[in-house]
């Protein structure tokens, strides 16, 4: 009876295995995936390619996505903080882009933020009153004015990175048919969150640098402008 059914088994497909003195018949099976690209298709499996390109420009590590972000690092900081492309790549996604699995920008942006503010705000005290209870001829009265809130706003800081071609290659979701930009909530995030990877990789003193050469000399006549409108329109 042993022997009868040790040939049984070995008449078997190799693919057939023994435990605890039972024949065990493996199965190898194919599937065939159709992955759907383009427009979204009822029941289709969706390209995973597809979410990682945001406007024409497929997420990596590569020099054709980081190259307008090394150039304005260069001419504006003439490489004085060396940035690492994984990091200058994470400044430029945003949350939204791929379902958030990709490293995004959201942390160093809020380090840049609250920066961005504090600098904003010794600036303002910094300059000179002429308020009769002024504490030491300083500006505490500026915080929380119009000129005050408008240097960190969203819609400056989205002008400022639009002149330098900042949101030309930028990783995040797009509406479906969007043809104009995303918020300036969304694009904002750029310019913070470059902040935020100086101060991370080179320091505070380094950012706030960046800041006081370089955001704010761009950005203050911006607000003055503004100040000036609308005081026109009252």
């Amino acid at each position: 009876m042993q022997s009868f059914r040790s040939s049984l088994l070995k008449s078997r497909s190799l693919s057939n295995t023994v435990y605890n003195n039972s024949i065990i018949q493996q199965v190898n099976a194919k599937r065939t995936v159709v992955l759907a690209s383009g427009q979204r298709v009822r029941g289709a499996i969706r390209n995973p390619d597809d979410i990682l390109i945001s406007k024409g420009y497929k997420y990596g590590e590569n020099e054709e996505n980081l190259k307008i972000i090394k150039n304005y690092l260069k001419s504006k900081l003439n490489d004085k903080y060396e940035l690492p492309d994984n990091l200058l790549l994470q400044i430029l996604t945003h949350k939204s882009f791929a379902h958030g699995s990709k490293p995004y920008n959201e942390k160093l942006s809020f380090i840049g933020k609250e920066l961005l503010k504090f600098n904003i705000s010794k600036y303002i005290i910094n300059l000179e009153s002429d308020y009769d209870f002024a504490i030491n001829k300083k500006n505490f009265e500026g915080l929380g004015s119009f000129s005050h809130k408008m240097t960190s706003s969203d819609k400056l800081l989205f002008n400022y990175i639009k002149s330098n071609n900042l949101n030309e290659i930028f990783f995040c979701k797009t509406a479906k048919n969007q043809k104009e930009d995303q918020p300036s909530t969304i694009y904002s995030t750029i310019i913070t969150s470059l902040i935020g990877a100086i101060a991370s990789k080179s320091g505070k003193s380094a950012a706030e640098e960046f800041i006081q050469t370089e955001i704010l000399p761009n950005i203050l006549p911006k607000v003055e402008e503004l100040r000036q409108s609308t005081v026109k329109n009252v």
